[in-house]
């Protein structure tokens, strides 16, 4: 079957970010200054390594040093201050709640007071409604913003002050006093005491004495009443963690909140960044790959996954290393492509260094040096090896292939060879430099490199059949004169080795048998010379009088 159109149609990916450039070179410049460089040992067991099989080389891999992950943090967070991100900084202060450094005595309890924390200044960023006239009302709204002391303030400010005293009460002595508030509910429910009670009033009661919702009855009606109801959900979780668990872990408030989710009595996180950082922290087992998903999810560009990859750092230098090798692949290529974008090359092999497999790391990292080749600037290869160390071999490949895009064939003859591609190198030399060189006269410049090729002949497959003439011939035509038994018998064994390959039927391009033409001539003219004083070919008379005399 025939296609029955030609059209093509072309689409381009942007890489871009909202975040300035320069943030995340500073970032990274944290990463790089904080990780060391493994370098893979060669396998002495009998289960070698594919690339060792193959006699391949790789790049050293890139791992975060030990010990660092306070460093890192507190580095991304200077870094997000001073460039004034302001949703970046909060994700970095909620890690330095979630994950502290110190963990002796007490420490999961404070790291709940300092999550509390953390969610009053989250909610005070959520838009405000208008503020209730009515106190008790008032109460409840600067309850569900997490101001807890301005609201037993205005409650005993307001003539309400019992109701001051029982929110004192159950934030000082947490547990004791949220189980006399509870048996005080529980009393004014079997007196029916309570159905004379506003809503907001009845709110603050129950979620002081531990609970989110409950039923009554009120003129003679079933009442249910839910206290998180219209609420934000970051507003649902700090009422659970400032008030319904008052003392108790950060895992006692994320267990609760999520039963009120799943019966529908809270608004749903629905894989929030925040959310998925709090299970990561209260459950080692949760998937590391939710959490990296949701803070794509926070950049507007699903391309950017600049703070992706700074969490999967930080969470990597934590200890969180559960991640599949496939995801963290996919990560580190999505930030180096936009870090390409940018032309950040080093940066962009930096991240690719930290893929675990030797293969694919190599593998991407070449085709980060291919892209490069065709800007980059010295300057540019020497940073990409002095921070990656990668083999050096790789950059002569890289600066081979713009070498040959812009028709320097000796100049990616040299790149060849200098970077291991011998059958390039080898092709390069027999195809175009040095035939050129000998119609061109330029044998005295053709000399090194025929010496670096011969250097290498033994790794170089055909350099006799197809390469040797060439080198022979360029030595014997930039011989010195001189006339030693040493030089009449390299002479002897050059003219030798041209006699013996110059009928190899190898040479099919019609510049290459010109100057198969001219060494047979030449050959020719040295066989049949007899004596004559005149000479009408271009080897020199000294070395014609050695040949024949």
């Amino acid at each position: 079957m025939q296609p029955s159109s030609n059209q093509v149609q072309i689409c381009v990916l942007n890489f871009d970010s909202s975040l300035p450039e320069q943030v995340m070179v500073d970032m990274l410049e944290h990463n790089v200054r904080l990780s060391r460089v493994v370098h893979q040992n060669t396998s002495t067991i009998a289960r070698v390594k594919h690339c060792e099989i193959e006699g391949q080389i790789s790049a050293p891999r890139v791992k975060p040093s030990e010990d660092i992950a306070p460093q890192l943090l507190d580095s991304f967070l200077a870094t997000a201050v001073q460039s004034e991100c302001s949703s970046e900084q909060r994700v970095w202060r909620l890690c330095q709640a979630l994950f502290p450094t110190e963990k002796s005595g007490n420490w999961q309890w404070r790291r709940t007071r300092r999550v509390g924390e953390w969610f009053c200044e989250e909610v005070s960023r959520l838009p405000k409604g208008d503020i209730p006239k009515e106190t008790v009302s008032h109460v409840w709204y600067l309850m569900c913003a997490g101001e807890a002391t301005a609201a037993i303030r205005l409650a005993n400010e307001g003539g309400m002050a019992m109701l001051s005293l029982m929110i004192s009460t159950v934030l000082s002595l947490e547990h004791i006093g949220r189980y006399e508030c509870s048996k005080m509910v529980e009393m004014w429910e079997m007196n029916k005491d309570i159905n004379g009670m506003s809503d907001d009033l009845i709110k603050i009661f129950l979620v002081l004495a531990g609970r989110t919702h409950g039923k009554f009855v009120r003129n003679e009606k079933a009442v249910s009443l839910n206290c998180l109801e219209s609420l934000d959900w970051r507003q649902a979780f700090g009422i659970h963690l400032w008030f319904v668990n008052c003392g108790g872990l950060l895992e006692d408030a994320i267990e609760s909140f999520t039963e009120d989710v799943k019966a529908g009595r809270a608004s749903s996180p629905e894989c929030h960044l925040i959310d998925q950082l709090i299970r990561l922290a209260c459950y080692p087992s949760h998937q590391v790959e939710a959490v990296l998903d949701a803070a794509t999810m926070l950049n507007p560009n699903p391309l950017d996954t600049h703070l992706t990859w700074h969490l999967w750092s930080l969470l990597r230098a934590i200890g969180y290393n559960t991640m599949s090798l496939e995801s963290e692949q996919r990560l580190h290529v999505a930030y180096s492509s936009l870090l390409t974008a940018y032309e950040k090359w080093h940066l962009a092999i930096f991240v690719l260094s930290h893929i675990c497999h030797d293969q694919c790391r190599s593998l991407e990292i070449r085709h980060v040096l291919d892209r490069m080749s065709l800007t980059a600037r010295p300057q540019h290869y020497d940073r990409v090896l002095s921070i990656c160390q990668i083999p050096a071999q790789w950059i002569f490949a890289a600066k081979l292939m713009k070498a040959k895009l812009e028709g320097k064939h000796e100049l990616a003859c040299q790149y060849a060879l200098a970077a291991g591609e011998y059958d390039v190198a080898l092709r390069l030399f027999a195809d175009e430099v040095a035939p050129n060189a000998i119609a061109m006269g330029d044998l005295e410049k053709l000399r090194p490199l025929a010496e670096k090729m011969e250097k290498e002949a033994d790794k170089i497959k055909g350099w006799g059949a197809i390469g040797q003439i060439y080198a022979d011939y360029c030595m014997l035509k930039t011989m010195d004169d001189e006339d030693t038994e040493d030089n009449e018998e390299k002479l002897q064994q050059l003219v030798d080795s041209l006699r013996t390959r110059i009928r190899a039927p190898v040479f099919d391009k019609p510049i290459q048998r010109l100057c198969v033409k001219t060494m047979a001539r030449e050959l020719f003219e040295i066989q049949r010379l007899t004596g004559e004083k005149d000479f009408s070919f271009p080897l020199s008379r000294s070395q014609i009088e050695r040949l024949i005399f």
